[in-house]
């Protein structure tokens, strides 16, 4: 119902090409359709373009901030200033780059802001103060969002932990075997952890935590490199070069417990950061 392609921040792109038999000009341009009020479907146009007959123009538009609502639909849309007939051309419509987004509980009312993440956890509720709260009985649960098409980016989010196991964010989720996390577990350890053909450990060291108390997680993924940080620090800084996972979405992991957190952002690195 909601499982986005296209997020805030990336860059949308067309080409379209208009039939030399054209009695007119179009104004073009791409068009989003979000979800908004009570979920209904509110339409966002990026800027527009002359489209004259017989001319190909090339769109292109970055996504801007939806205060959290995912994406419903993209396409083109076209209008002129008074009834002309012709025909038109779809050469390419494809976005790409990393997203620029911070998931939280929009201002206006609705859930399918919510099922733009993929539930593999016993409970993912936002019914409460925050805007998630993940519970798993027996085992280790994920809520997920993203694509397979995210490579370089950093993800970041403050978690509180109750009464649970272990717990972390992951980034370049691939699926329930496959993604990097930095986890904290209950032997009062920091983990970074890398799912493949089981759990390995990258890195790990003695770091105390507590029930209750809010824990600021990031992980950076550039190339073959995984930083991560816990409250601001840098705890590690890994290059996998064994079969490493380059790309994929974001998760929130829990393992037997209950965690919550009221937002997590994911930004885009570059090549010096």
């Amino acid at each position: 119902m909601a499982s986005p392609n296209l997020y805030p921040g990336q860059n949308v792109r067309a080409a379209v090409i208009a039939d030399e038999n054209n009695d007119g000009v179009m104004d073009v341009g791409i068009q989003l359709q979000v979800y908004g009020k009570e979920d209904t479907l509110k339409t966002m146009n990026g800027p527009r373009q002359n489209l004259l007959p017989g001319e190909t123009i090339h769109l292109e538009w970055q996504v801007p901030d939806l205060d959290g609502a995912p994406i419903a639909q993209a396409g083109i849309s076209f209008s002129a200033p008074k009834a002309t007939e012709g025909a038109f051309h779809l050469d390419y419509l494809t976005c790409d780059g990393s997203p620029n987004v911070v998931f939280h509980h929009p201002a206006e009312s609705g859930q399918m802001w919510k099922k733009q993440w993929v539930n593999a956890a016993d409970f993912f509720e936002n019914e409460w103060e925050e805007a998630f709260r993940v519970i798993q009985n027996r085992g280790r649960g994920l809520v997920i969002t993203g694509t397979r098409e995210w490579r370089d980016y950093s993800v970041q989010t403050s978690i509180t932990p109750h009464l649970v196991k272990a717990f972390g964010l992951a980034a370049r989720v691939q699926g329930l075997e496959r993604y990097y996390a930095l986890l904290l577990t209950e032997r009062n350890t920091i983990q970074l952890v890398k799912r493949l053909d089981g759990e390995i450990v990258l890195a790990e060291q003695k770091f105390t935590w507590e029930f209750g108390q809010a824990y600021a997680l990031q992980i950076t993924v550039r190339g073959n490199q995984i930083s991560a940080f816990c409250n601001g620090i840098l705890f590690f800084k890994v290059d996998d070069s064994d079969r490493p996972l380059a790309s994929g979405g974001i998760a929130l992991i829990c393992e037997e417990g209950r965690i919550s957190t009221d937002e997590i952002s994911v930004s885009p690195v570059t090549a010096e950061q």
